[in-house]
């Protein structure tokens, strides 16, 4: 997909609760995010610890996520 350097790679699952848990929605949004994302997944991580960069002045990392739909038909 993207060709970041491989000490920014996680790989990590996050699971969908972890998201609608954190925000306050409605539970009708919550039942949409449930119904149309199938998976979420942390890919990268672009910051001073995973790359030979120094802290910039406003933007302090960037994390690099895969939302994965499911085939919904709305």
């Amino acid at each position: 997909m993207l060709n970041f350097p491989k000490t920014t790679v996680l790989n990590r699952r996050i699971p969908k609760q972890k998201f609608y848990d954190k925000l306050k929605v409605s539970s009708s949004l919550e039942q949409r995010f449930v119904k149309e994302i199938d998976t979420i997944h942390w890919r990268n991580k672009l910051s001073p610890e995973t790359l030979n960069i120094s802290v910039g002045s406003s933007v302090k990392e960037i994390h690099i996520f895969e939302i994965v739909l499911c085939n919904v038909k709305v």
